[in-house]
């Protein structure tokens, strides 16, 4: 029968050394999921500028058709992207808000 004791790799002989070579093999899978984060929000901010420059570039009728004034472009973008809420997103009992993604 083995007995399981509970010892960290510190308090191994050289337990320092292998902590560190532990973490460093971890290292390239953090990297590599940040990287993925930075580029999911690259590609993100992307799309909003497209938005708004796709609705920057409607005449004035067109923008009304849609019922968008031209001063109101950046938070509509926000608004569809989910980035902020409306007052009706508002809970009235504790006073928080919630934002409210459009359907896609």
């Amino acid at each position: 029968m083995t007995t399981q004791t509970n010892l960290k790799l510190e308090q191994l002989p050289y337990g320092q050394e292998a902590a560190l070579v532990s973490d460093l093999m971890a290292l390239p899978g953090k990297l590599v999921a940040g990287f993925g984060k930075f580029f999911a929000a690259l590609g993100e901010a992307i799309e909003l500028r497209n938005r708004y420059l796709e609705l920057n570039g409607l005449n004035d009728a067109a923008l009304s058709q849609l019922g968008i004034r031209r001063e109101t472009i950046p938070q509509v973008v926000a608004f569809e992207a989910g980035l902020i809420a409306t007052k009706a997103a508002t809970a009235a009992n504790n006073n928080t808000v919630r934002t409210v993604r459009p359907a896609a």
